[in-house]
């Protein structure tokens, strides 16, 4: 027997899903470049999460790694460009 669990969502949120799949991102990586997409600042980011500036910033430098970019604009771009 199988349970199929279907979910509605845009197909934003869809293209969103398959890129964080392909990244292997995590959820708390995932929040972050949701925020980062919706044009937040470290501080607003650190914020909302309830974390601190210098953890959203290796949250950064960790995005960059696996997406292979070099800063958070460009984290930004490769979301933007793949919609």
């Amino acid at each position: 027997q199988y349970l199929f669990i279907l979910e509605r969502m845009s197909m934003e949120n869809a293209h969103l899903e398959i890129l964080f799949r392909q990244y292997h991102l995590n959820k708390r990586e995932k929040e972050i470049v949701k925020l980062l997409l919706a044009g937040n600042s470290n501080k607003a980011i650190a914020d909302s999460l309830h974390l601190t500036i210098n953890t959203v910033k290796a949250y950064m430098k960790l995005l960059s790694r696996k997406i292979g970019v070099s800063g958070r604009s460009e984290i930004v771009a490769t979301f933007i460009a793949k919609k």
